[in-house]
């Protein structure tokens, strides 16, 4: 191939690389810049849209909708206080109506009803509420209890249990000394409180001891009669109170 052959063709291939390269060029730029479009588009892609269910009338014609979160229409101080007034109102409860044939029945439907009755405090039988005393007597310089002094005892235990309080006083006749009768009515005294404790008192019940021997006495000691009747232990009791008969329960 001759050199002028060479230079022709040199120089067709060299116009063919100049007339291809600019459209490639804005091609290349165009595939780029599509590229970086699409990818700032992933990157920077707006978050998902928030929707919310409101209230968007008011009065008859009150409706709710979907709604962009942000956009929603918010209750003002002046709904917000209608609607705490309406919450704090009671529901008013529509009274039944009046039916001729029911007469007194009706009237019974309407009338409010009444707290139940309570017994008053005062409401009690003043029999019950009374001190009892019962008298126990002895045999001369002793201390034991009788039979019939026992049968006294378990007599009265039903009202003695229910008495808060009972007092034990013991006595003597004037015969003996002075600190020799004194030890003898506080024997006296015990006595009758132990055999109390045998029948089962309540625990809660206080028992109060009190003795003297020359003292206090019932009858004259000149007569054996006399002296046997000071020869004793007083119990006194009061039982708790009871409803009195036809108080109401």
């Amino acid at each position: 191939m001759t050199r002028a052959m060479r230079l022709r063709r040199f120089g067709s291939l060299a116009i063919s690389i100049a007339i291809a390269t600019p459209p490639l060029i804005a091609g290349c730029a165009a595939l780029r810049s599509g590229n970086t479009d699409t990818t700032a588009r992933l990157v920077h892609r707006s978050p998902p849209l928030q929707l919310a269910i409101a209230q968007v009338h008011r009065g008859d014609v009150t409706s709710f909708e979907l709604c962009p979160a942000a956009a929603c229409p918010t209750p003002t101080t002046k709904t917000l206080a209608k609607r705490s007034q309406a919450l704090a109102a009671p529901a008013a409860i529509p009274s039944p109506a009046p039916d001729a044939g029911t007469g007194d029945a009706t009237l019974a439907e309407t009338t409010p009803l009444q707290p139940p009755v309570r017994v008053a405090a005062n409401a009690i039988s003043p029999a019950a509420a009374a001190t009892k005393t019962i008298i126990v007597t002895f045999a001369s310089g002793s201390a034991l209890l009788t039979a019939a002094a026992r049968r006294q005892l378990e007599a009265i235990l039903p009202e003695a249990q229910r008495s808060p309080t009972i007092d034990i006083r013991g006595r003597t006749d004037e015969l003996g000394s002075t600190g020799l009768n004194d030890v003898l009515a506080r024997n006296r005294a015990l006595a009758v409180r132990d055999y109390l404790r045998t029948l089962q008192l309540p625990e809660a019940t206080t028992i109060r001891l009190s003795a003297k021997g020359a003292c206090c006495y019932v009858a004259d000691n000149d007569t054996k009669e006399g002296r046997a009747a000071n020869r004793r232990v007083e119990i006194e009791y009061r039982p708790s109170m009871q409803l009195a008969r036809g108080a109401p329960a």
